[in-house]
């Protein structure tokens, strides 16, 4: 994750956004110590799961 960052950074994105199902602990626990951040409300996708949104900024 932290090349895939590190990439969009160059190619000049700002804002990185990922989707997690609310079951996936690991993935939220992961995301969280990256610095990510989550409104903590839940969403449905487009396959009706539910999900939640953390965001990173890219720029200081």
């Amino acid at each position: 994750m932290l090349i895939a960052m590190e990439i969009a950074k160059r190619k000049g994105y700002q804002i990185v956004v990922s989707q997690i199902s609310v079951d996936n602990k690991a993935s939220i626990a992961l995301h969280q110590s990256l610095g990510f951040e989550s409104s903590r409300y839940v969403y449905k996708n487009q396959k009706s799961n539910d999900v939640l949104i953390y965001l990173k900024s890219l720029v200081p």
